[in-house]
């Protein structure tokens, strides 16, 4: 999961944003999310999730995706992401399989697609750059087991909140160089 994306100066003082794992005052979250968008590729799905790879178009289909439309038609068209699934899922959201198996709502994974191999991409942008500039995103790795899969997805739940909360409480500590 992505618990922090980029943040810019704003140069104001009402802003206020975790930079270098510290809350900095006139900073700005580039996004009110850290994930911008989330996608998967499985087996024969045919969304026109997938960009041409080795070729510049594939270049543009990337960046459509980087921006929750689909691959084709490419940039600088955009045709929103959840418009390649068909009703009761093509509600407007950045992020496929945003359902909840836990209440069994909205666009799940298994139950909404046939099984098989999946790929999972997760992106924060597109950020705008300059030369010498650097982007800080703050990435967790989390897992949990459960007695099924409802009770294992209960706990990643669980743990993603408390991977964010470890992440913005980290930044209220004073640590002093070892």
């Amino acid at each position: 999961m992505i618990t922090s994306g980029t943040s810019f100066r704003s140069g104001s003082s009402g802003d206020s944003a975790i930079v270098d794992l510290q809350w900095r005052s006139g900073y700005r979250y580039s996004y009110q999310t850290p994930m911008t968008c989330f996608w998967a590729y499985w087996d024969g799905s045919g969304f026109g999730l997938i960009p041409d790879m080795g070729v510049y178009d594939g270049t543009l289909q990337m960046y459509n995706l980087l921006r929750g439309a689909i691959a084709n038609p490419m940039y600088p068209q955009f045709v929103p992401m959840w418009e390649a699934f068909p009703p009761p899922y093509d509600h407007p959201s950045n992020y496929v399989f945003s359902g909840d198996p836990v209440t069994r709502t909205g666009f799940i994974d298994g139950v909404s697609t046939f099984a098989g191999a999946r790929s999972i991409f997760l992106f924060h942008g597109p950020i705008n750059m300059s030369l010498n500039d650097s982007a800080e995103i703050v990435v967790a790795t989390i897992g949990a087991e459960g007695i099924n899969y409802i009770s294992g997805v209960s706990l990643l739940q669980l743990f993603s909140r408390y991977a964010r909360s470890a992440f913005i409480w980290s930044a209220n500590l004073r640590l002093s160089p070892r």
